[in-house]
C-alpha cells in the first residue's frame, strides 16, 4: 500500500467508522452545495457515502474532501464546504495544498478545473496515463480532457484529471 503523508490542520476520518450522523451531516452540505452548483449528485445518501469511499478530510466541520485509496494514491472525489465566504476559502486554500502533494489526484470539472487550471496545478495529458489511473478507456478529446458518463446518471460530463498520481506504483 502507498504511504500518503498526513494532511496538517483536518481531521482525516474513515468513513467506515462515523456515526450515522454526522455522516449524514457531510451528506446534507454535499447535496446542498452540488446543488447550488447545479451539479450532480451522485450519491443519495450518507450510508452510500459510507460504502463507497474510504475517507474524508474535514477542515473545522466546514469544507469536506471525499476520498478514494486507489493504487495511485488518493483520489479526490468529491470536495464540498459551506455556503459561507469563509468556508469556501477554506476549501480552495486546503484544496491547492492537498493537490500538490505527492499521490493526492482528482478527476476536475467545473469550477474546479478552473481552480486548477488557473493556480497551474499539474495534470495528465496523455490518454494512456490517464486510462491507467482511472482503469478504463474514456472519450478522448485531446489536451488531457476526456469524457465520462456519472456512474449515477445519464449526465457526460468533461474531465480532466490533475495531482500526482503515483503512475508507476505497484500495488
Amino acid at each position: 500500500m502507498l504511504k500518503i503523508e498526513p494532511i496538517s490542520s483536518c481531521k482525516d476520518l474513515s468513513l467506515r467508522y462515523l456515526d450515522t450522523s454526522f455522516i449524514n451531516e457531510i451528506h446534507q452540505v454535499y447535496v446542498q452545495a452540488y446543488r447550488y452548483l447545479g451539479l450532480a449528485v451522485s450519491e443519495f445518501s450518507g450510508e452510500e457515502l459510507k460504502s463507497k469511499y474510504d475517507g474524508v478530510l474535514v477542515y473545522q466541520n466546514e469544507a469536506f474532501f471525499i476520498y478514494l485509496d486507489t493504487p495511485f494514491g488518493r483520489k479526490i472525489s468529491l470536495l464540498f464546504s459551506k455556503s459561507t465566504p469563509h468556508s469556501k476559502r477554506l476549501l480552495v486554500k486546503n484544496y491547492l495544498d492537498i493537490i500538490q502533494q505527492d499521490g493526492w489526484y482528482i478527476e476536475a470539472s467545473a469550477r474546479i478545473e478552473q481552480i486548477s487550471k488557473q493556480a497551474n496545478v499539474p495534470s495528465l495529458v496523455q490518454r494512456k496515463d490517464i486510462e491507467l489511473v482511472l482503469q478504463k478507456k474514456v472519450r478522448w478529446l485531446g489536451r488531457g480532457y476526456y469524457r465520462r458518463k456519472l456512474s449515477k446518471s445519464q449526465e457526460w460530463v468533461t474531465k480532466k484529471i490533475y495531482g500526482k498520481p503515483m503512475l508507476f506504483a505497484t500495488n
